[in-house]
């Protein structure tokens, strides 16, 4: 359960941090133009109770509280029907804004996805715990059978077994190591944050400084990409882990050749397209590693 629970956490406080930008991108700050508790409707606020609600959900889920879980499910329904209103009404907002808006619709509507699998997952881990007893009560059942009835009732059982096991998982995780999952989480976050910073030191702002036509927004799409693949590759899923080696070996590629083809000759771009290449290198690295010394395992499907 922890390791399905993990990328739900990580997921909320990336939710979190959108709910947050969506206010100061709207001029919610200390000096900012709607820097008022009348901003948009008296509505703008929200964003930053949203994402401290957001924040305190994901502490109780991480401390293990199955309410806080079946909360989060009826939360992560209500955030995305909520983001995207508030995208458009009471008052129109500007384009990135709506981006933000929009992006964390997204993922909300994969948190609900999230969450309700990890519920699922407990219950009928519950149901299997349940079950646990009954060896017992057959055993006396067994012994109370004549022996000449032995070798009639085994066909039953094991025709029994197979029904038991029926309803195998469509997914397959890799039991990875803490450690492994923790290093997954640092470079992509750290990845993430070379991309929005060589974004920023370019005043690549989408929107504002940068037409939503132009191709050098890209970048934060890039950064998103790896938050969500990497939360899911967590928890050793075997599609996210190969998707994450797959995305990391492309973005390395990106970095390395990027430079070359447009002819950047700045430093401090050079600089970040260096660092970006190393890290999504090193996030290969791992995700291969996962991969290779992982324990493959069944999870029940929801």
């Amino acid at each position: 359960m922890a390791g399905a629970i993990a990328p739900v956490v990580w997921l909320m406080v990336l939710a979190s941090v959108l709910f947050g930008a969506a206010g100061f991108v709207d001029g919610i700050y200390p000096g900012g133009p709607q820097w008022s508790i009348e901003a948009y409707g008296g509505l703008g606020w929200t964003s930053y109770a949203f994402g401290l609600i957001n924040l305190l959900v994901a502490l109780f889920i991480a401390r293990g509280s199955e309410r806080s879980l079946t909360l989060r499910i009826g939360l992560a329904a209500v955030f995305v029907v909520e983001r995207i209103t508030t995208a458009f009404f009471p008052v129109p907002k500007s384009l990135p804004s709506v981006g933000i808006h929009l992006s964390t619709a997204l993922i909300e509507a994969v948190i609900l996805t999230a969450t309700w699998r990890v519920w699922r997952l407990g219950q009928a881990s519950a149901a299997d715990l349940s079950l646990l007893t009954l060896p017992q009560a057959s055993g006396a059942a067994v012994a109370a059978v004549p022996p000449s009835m032995v070798g009639a009732s085994a066909p039953v059982e094991r025709a029994a077994s197979p029904r038991r096991a029926g309803p195998a998982s469509a997914l397959v995780t890799r039991r990875i190591a803490p450690g492994t999952s923790r290093a997954i989480a640092v470079l992509a976050f750290l990845l993430a944050g070379s991309f929005v910073v060589q974004a920023l030191a370019a005043g690549v702002v989408p929107g504002v400084t940068v037409s939503f036509a132009s191709a050098a927004w890209l970048v934060y799409v890039y950064a998103l990409a790896v938050l969500v693949i990497s939360a899911f590759a967590m928890s050793g899923r075997l599609l996210s882990l190969r998707l994450l080696l797959l995305v990391s070996l492309v973005l390395s590629l990106e970095r390395v050749l990027t430079p070359l083809i447009a002819g950047i000759g700045d430093v401090t771009s050079l600089g970040l397209h260096a660092i970006g290449a190393l890290l999504a290198l090193a996030l290969a690295v791992v995700s291969a590693s996962a991969l290779r010394s992982g324990r493959s395992e069944p999870l029940a499907a929801s």
